[in-house]
């Protein structure tokens, strides 16, 4: 450092000559001035250098003693630095220390081990591990210029090291553990580089210049790794821990001991009063559900959403690959960047995949997957749909657990699949809806004008048999409604009521509502009452009612439920059968593509509100359950439905007065 000292300095109103020297910038606030101006206390020239000379060494030592002792009081201050570090990062957690600690633990494990290359990490299973698939282009120069880590942790330690970071991370009261011992490598060889991110982290968060390579750099450094090293996450079972370190071939580098979860924050100067352990225990005292794991979570929106079947599968199959990959985490330490990561594997998952199948062969998801592909590189992966519908189950229990206070935000929220769209454009395989000349070939058809017999078969050729069923009636369903299939497979006998109104025709609503057994909707707004067409009744289907009654039966169709609680899977795949042998051979048509020419259809004819209700996609006071049937049948009765040949129909069906 180089110092400003004038020549002595001739004050004007003195002829005593003055000792003059600037203050450095980084000692003004400490000193209190920007220059030291005194008089050298005499006349004769010669002195005045002699005190010159020594007035500017007394200085330029008090200014390096200054300095030294700045720099004493910035090494104590690490501990300060690393602890509002750690709280203002567990504030942006909104107080959750533990997934503060946790993110920060896996982010130097992650760097560490990415250190060593593709092949290795890969090789060695670091990925199973952690539970992280990096962005290849990380290693685009990594021949070339390998990491300065890669010869942290010794070749011969790695395997070992996966083995327990991998066995510790599958356990959501061990989980995050195995970070310790990749971080006791860091702070044995005092390799302070691996947190570089980190320690400028601290500089941004609190503000404080930490100069790269200096003592207060290390001290900081040297720290924040002694302070993760150290931590005991609230979640862990140190019994369970212990036990392992006694096992054979399991020694954990980290010692077990009943250490505090945090030690004391140093007091700053902002109001922060308490200390991060008492923050920890405030903060778990309101969220204690948060560190329950993420099955516990499943099984907590099962009791509170009361799923259907469908949604109770994809929910038990997005959770269980989930668990399979990162673990049974405690909910609230699972991120979004997991999130992706989930994503981004599933996306490159072969299609049929059964994970009990995988589990059952001792096998887990990761290998399963990677053989697989080795197998038969060109093996179908799941579809965006299918993927998009793993992402959503995970987002509903999430918006639930958050409902609940178990978390503050849902991480799975917002998550994009490429390739998924809505719009039709967009979809791999899309339905269409069938157009006016299909649907008049559909109602022209054997099926509801004669066919030969009774198997599905028989029914798409001409003949004199007509068969009331509930592949008969679930097309005239959809054509004059718009259900859901699964609405027309779960109908109940005593799900049906007959309005009589005198001379004119009866109204009949079947009342859609999910609280029968076995019975499920899909929304809220899907509870609703479905008109029945008068059409409907003109060919009989009151008397095919009555018929199920005498029979005894529950159930309005002789469908038999599915393993996964759907009763309308083999209908579904009959009509669609039916559909490609009398209709039209192309996939994008199937039985639901009746339900998007009915939405198109009654947006004409009626409006886009009414559309809407009666289809089930809102709730309404005219289409609501207990609404007024009368007013709902009238609306109905201004549905175009010129493409059915109805004398034909009543005449093949013997409902035709004349006949």
């Amino acid at each position: 450092m180089r110092f400003r000292v004038s020549r002595p300095h001739k004050h004007p109103k003195s002829s005593i000559p003055w000792f003059r020297i600037a203050v450095p910038k980084d000692l003004r606030a400490k000193i209190g001035q920007s220059e030291i101006k005194q008089s050298l206390g005499t006349t004769d020239p010669n002195e005045a250098q002699i005190q010159l000379a020594r007035l500017t060494a007394e200085w330029k030592s008090r200014f390096q003693a200054l300095r030294n002792e700045a720099a004493t009081e910035d090494l104590a201050r690490s501990p300060e630095l690393v602890d509002e570090f750690l709280r203002q990062l567990a504030d942006r957690r909104h107080g959750d220390l533990d997934g503060a600690i946790y993110a920060l633990q896996k982010l130097i494990a992650v760097r560490t081990l990415t250190a060593w290359g593709p092949s290795e990490y890969y090789g060695r299973g670091a990925n199973r591990a952690l539970g992280h698939d990096p962005d290849p282009s990380m290693w685009a120069d990594w021949e070339t210029d390998p990491d300065p880590l890669a010869d942290l942790i010794p070749e011969d330690d790695r395997d070992g090291l996966i083995e327990r970071v991998a066995h510790l991370n599958r356990n959501a009261e061990t989980l995050g553990f195995g970070f310790h011992e990749i971080l006791r490598y860091i702070q044995d060889r005092k390799r302070w580089s691996a947190v570089d991110l980190e320690v400028l982290m601290i500089e941004q968060f609190t503000i404080t210049s930490i100069a790269f390579g200096s003592a207060m750099y290390d001290a900081v450094a040297e720290h924040l790794v002694r302070r993760l090293c150290d931590y005991r996450s609230s979640r862990w079972n140190l019994e369970l821990l212990s036990a392992l370190q006694l096992a054979p071939g399991f020694a954990l580098q980290a010692p077990i001991t009943m250490a505090p979860m945090m030690p004391p924050v140093v007091a700053a100067s902002s109001a922060h009063v308490n200390t991060i352990g008492q923050q920890v225990i405030s903060n778990l005292g309101k969220n204690q559900n948060g560190m329950q794991s993420l099955s516990e979570g499943l099984q907590r929106w099962k009791e509170l959403k009361k799923p259907g079947p469908s949604a109770k599968v994809e929910a038990d199959r997005a959770v269980g690959r989930f668990v399979e990959l990162f673990g049974d985490k405690p909910v609230s330490l699972i991120t979004d960047d997991e999130l992706y990561d989930y994503r981004d594997f599933i996306s490159k998952m072969p299609a049929n995949l059964s994970l009990p199948a995988i589990q059952k062969s001792g096998l887990d998801l990761r290998t399963a997957v990677d053989r697989a592909l080795e197998e038969k590189p060109d093996r179908e992966l799941l579809s965006p749909g299918s993927i998009k519908k793993d992402i959503g189950a995970l987002s509903a229990i999430f918006t639930a657990l958050r409902e609940e206070r178990w978390i503050k935000t849902n991480v799975a929220a917002g998550i994009s699949v490429a390739g998924y769209s809505k719009k039709r454009r967009g979809q791999k395989n899309p339905r269409l809806p069938l157009r006016p000349a299909q649907m008049e070939t559909l109602f022209a058809s054997p099926l509801f004008t004669g066919c030969i017999g009774p198997r599905d078969f028989e029914r798409t050729k001409p003949g004199p048999y007509v068969y009331q069923d509930e592949l008969y009636w679930a097309f005239l369903f959809g054509a004059t409604a718009g259900p859901r299939l699964e609405e027309v497979g779960q109908i109940r006998v005593d799900d049906i009521e007959v309005v009589e109104r005198g001379d004119e025709a009866p109204i009949v609503g079947i009342y859609v509502t999910g609280t029968g057994e076995s019975q499920s909707t899909k929304t809220d707004e899907s509870i609703r009452v479905i008109i029945v067409h008068p059409r409907l009744v003109e060919l009989g289907f009151l008397s095919f009612v009555s018929s199920r009654k005498e029979m005894g039966v529950t159930q309005l169709f002789d469908l038999k439920q599915s393993k996964l609680g759907s009763w309308s899977k083999e209908l579904s795949r009959r009509a669609n059968r039916y559909l490609d042998r009398a209709v039209v051979d192309d996939k994008r048509y199937v039985w639901y593509s009746m339900r998007h020419e009915f939405a198109d259809r009654s947006e004409l004819d009626l409006s886009e509100a009414t559309s809407r209700q009666i289809m089930g996609h809102a709730r309404g006071r005219l289409y609501g359950l207990g609404a007024p049937l009368h007013r709902a049948a009238k609306e109905l009765e201004k549905l175009d439905l010129n493409f059915i040949d109805w004398d034909r129909l009543k005449v093949a069906a013997g409902r035709d007065d004349k006949a």
